[in-house]
């Protein structure tokens, strides 16, 4: 059993223990996973950088919120971490992402090369977007123009 955090906070809350590498868990629910072993078939794919890869499933979302990569010495090399959060809006204070119904969404990850100590941490909204709701899953908030590549270059600062 590991736990599922159930994020307060969006985006999340930058960890002072660790230097803003990951974000500070706040509230955790032990939950049953299913963990699950992958391995590169040496025949198929020979140049593979991982020697296995072990999956740790949430038995109730289906989400699989720690992955651990393993690296062809059997040394533990990445590990990445998702924050979650179990409601009707990604942000408490959105006014347009609301569903009709309680659903997961991610507030946070984070990817830790354990054996460098490189973390690359991602917040959920950006830590400085002004559109802090970012989660318009089928709600036709948006249109086709919103996702090319003219529309990208626009928002970048």
């Amino acid at each position: 059993m590991l736990g599922v955090a159930h994020a307060e906070h969006s985006p999340e809350l930058k960890c002072a223990t660790d230097g803003g590498a990951s974000a500070c868990p706040e509230a955790w629910e032990a939950r049953h996973m299913y963990i699950v072993e992958a391995s590169p078939r040496r025949e198929l794919i020979s140049q593979a950088l991982q020697g296995k890869t072990i999956i740790y499933m949430d038995s109730e979302m289906w989400f699989e919120p720690y992955i651990d990569e393993y690296d062809q010495k059997g040394q533990l090399w990445l590990n990445h971490i998702w924050w979650t959060t179990y409601r009707d809006r990604p942000v408490p204070d959105a006014r347009v992402a609301i569903y009709p119904f309680k659903r997961e969404f991610e507030v946070g990850a984070v990817s830790t090369d354990v054996q460098s100590g490189f973390a690359t941490m991602c917040y959920l909204p950006g830590l400085q977007t002004p559109e802090r709701e970012c989660w318009y899953i089928n709600m036709g908030a948006v249109d086709k123009e919103f996702f090319t590549t003219n529309a990208m270059v626009k928002a970048a600062p």
